[in-house]
């Protein structure tokens, strides 16, 4: 039974590597037959969407007292993008990589 388990998985496993694989062909494909500058405008637009949206949170962060880096905040602001796009948590998964403060900041004391 064991053994049997372990074909199954290993049967799977490399299904998904060639499945996988015909994916990445198309991309390659889809991105050989696309206009040069309109790929590189769709590019220049998505960085200054992550910028704006590190100076959103920038603006957040200083109203509450924090001092952050927009080039920081951008990156995270990305990585919760992508936990919003990928998993379904309704848009609340990225909240957890926006903390208050980083590890060993000093929080204000509250009044």
């Amino acid at each position: 039974m064991k053994k049997l388990f372990l074909v199954v998985v290993l049967f799977l496993g490399i299904a998904v590597v060639v499945l996988s694989f015909g994916e990445l062909e198309t991309i390659l494909v889809t991105l050989q037959k696309a206009h040069l500058g309109y790929f590189i405008l769709a590019i220049v637009i998505q960085m200054i969407w992550l910028l704006t949206t590190g100076r959103m949170y920038k603006s957040v962060y200083r109203l509450l007292g924090f001092e952050e880096s927009i080039l920081v905040l951008s990156r995270i602001a990305a990585a919760a993008n992508f936990i919003n796009i990928v998993a379904p948590t309704a848009g609340m998964g990225g909240v957890a990589l926006l903390p208050p403060k980083r590890a060993g900041a000093d929080i204000p004391p509250e009044e």
